[in-house]
């Protein structure tokens, strides 16, 4: 066999090739259609009449104004494509739609667009309109019995029929919708498989209890949308108890009330679960999981959690919080690679419990391969424990740190409760000395923040109290590559940097 190179920018040539050699099948022709852009796949038309003809027939019509030069080509080329469809009596699977209809007439034309497809066989519906108010949506849509897939943005969708039974794939952002007519779904759609709620309005409660079928469940609300109205409810509740999901395997909620025992016997309600995703809902602070499907959680709350994990097949940990660190506590499992990833914004003070807690915290996660970033926000002062021998401090991966406050003591505090409660291998700090543009000098919190970076530096390169500090080197990151500093003379080297700057101190502990 004599094999061709092709080079990246002679994909006709292969085309041809291949289409002489093979006489692909139609199919196969649409098939790798469908793997290009919208561009790319109409560019193929040129190769011979087979793939013009396949072009012409694909069962899949993505129409996007961003592809062409106005408003009036692209709906005079969209409605000339389906009535093709429509004249030649043939059937699509997909349609896909994005237009920018800001007048009435636009508007109009993407409804009977809408209508159409539906009339010649769209099973996989995915619909976006860019308007300064919300769209009604056809009632035409929910009443297609052959739709499988629909995914809608920004539209109103009023209590009509409901008469998509094989519906398995529901995706809703920015939409307007009552909580009668999510019932009406839940209720006239029994193969759902994968919901997808994404700041949507008009919901004050859904209950899920009926989604024996669901794998995949995301609702998510964001802050704008939750200060605007009321935060919905999400039950799980089927004949007042709470339902089993054996098909459940991603579970994602955000800023929505959740019952205080959901959690509560989490294997026998999610035996299936997967990936676990708890950001700032209402209504539970206590996390009891003990799952051996999971392997991946993910928890936020600005308010103190009490979580138990009894997870042996987890991969991923993460947990994003405020200054009020969790109650954790890990069920020992056998030995395993696993991550955990932590992220504090701290909004006051640190006391002395606060550094206790973090200890306690981290040892608890001392099994995984922590990576922990700490972000001061309004803090002014710190205050730690001396240094003593007696406390474990878990190792960290990797530390970043990000202070945007002033500290009274410039810092001394902060790294030695720090250094006390853990010992990182890697911190990473982020300088900026970009100068103001008036006054042409760098704030007072620029200047701590280098004067911090100099504390930090003389308590690990020169250390006193850090009896178990091997070796400490610390470098700067440019042209995305890490170069050494001199210990002794980067202080002022870095200060006269009229830039971001990226160092980091890279750490090596003795073992215990």
């Amino acid at each position: 066999m004599i094999m061709k190179m092709y080079t990246a920018g002679s994909w006709d040539s292969w085309c041809k090739d291949i289409d002489a050699q093979l006489h692909l099948p139609e199919a196969i022709i649409q098939l790798i259609q469908s793997f290009l852009t919208r561009k790319e796949a109409a560019s193929t038309v040129v190769l011979s009449k087979p793939w013009y003809k396949a072009w012409l027939t694909r069962p899949v019509l993505d129409f996007d104004e961003h592809d062409f030069p106005n408003v009036v080509q692209f709906l005079n080329f969209a409605t000339t494509s389906m009535e093709r469809y429509h004249e030649s009596n043939l059937n699509i699977d997909t349609f896909k739609l994005w237009m920018d209809a800001d007048d009435s007439y636009s508007f109009s034309r993407a409804i009977e667009l809408i209508v159409n497809a539906l009339k010649i066989g769209a099973v996989d519906f995915n619909v976006e309109l860019d308007l300064p108010f919300s769209f009604p949506l056809p009632k035409e849509v929910f009443e297609s019995k052959p739709l499988v897939e629909l995914s809608v943005n920004g539209c109103i969708i009023s209590d009509v029929d409901v008469i998509c039974s094989r519906l398995k794939s529901l995706s809703l952002l920015m939409v307007h919708i009552e909580d009668s007519m999510i019932r009406r779904i839940i209720l006239n759609c029994p193969r759902l498989e994968n919901l997808l709620l994404y700041n949507c309005n008009g919901i004050d409660e859904v209950n899920v209890g009926r989604m024996v079928n669901i794998k995949n469940l995301c609702y998510y609300q964001g802050v704008t949308t939750t200060m605007r109205g009321k935060i919905p409810l999400i039950r799980f509740e089927e004949k007042g108890s709470t339902a089993e999901f054996c098909r459940l395997t991603s579970l994602l909620l955000e800023r929505v009330k959740i019952d205080e025992m959901l959690f509560s016997d989490f294997s026998s309600k999610f035996p299936c679960v997967k990936n676990l995703k708890v950001h700032h809902c209402l209504g539970c602070v206590n996390f009891d999981i003990s799952s051996h499907s999971i392997n991946s959680i993910s928890l936020a709350h600005m308010m103190r959690l009490k979580i138990r994990l009894d997870v042996p097949n987890i991969h991923k940990f993460k947990f994003s919080g405020a200054t009020n660190i969790p109650l954790l506590y890990v069920v020992p499992a056998a030995s395993m690679e696993w991550e955990s990833n932590i992220a504090l914004s701290c909004w006051n003070n640190l006391r002395v419990w606060w550094f206790l807690e973090l200890n306690d915290f981290l040892t608890n996660l001392c099994t995984s391969k922590i990576t922990l970033g700490i972000e001061l926000m309004r803090v002014r002062d710190a205050e730690c424990l001396p240094e003593f021998a007696g406390n474990f401090k878990p190792m960290v991966e990797n530390l970043t740190l990000q202070v945007n406050s002033l500290l009274s003591d410039g810092g001394v505090a902060l790294a030695d409760g720090l250094c006390w409660s853990f010992r990182p291998k890697f911190i990473n700090l982020h300088l900026n000395n970009t100068k103001d543009r008036r006054s042409h000098t760098i704030t007072e919190l620029q200047k701590q923040s280098n004067e911090f970076v100099l504390i930090l530096s003389k308590k690990l390169m020169y250390p006193v109290r850090l009896q178990d500090l091997e070796q400490a080197n610390i470098e700067i990151l440019e042209d995305e590559q890490w170069r050494p500093l001199d210990p002794i003379t980067f202080h002022n080297d870095v200060a006269r940097m009229e830039k971001d700057v990226h160092i980091r101190f890279q750490l090596s502990w003795r073992q215990h």
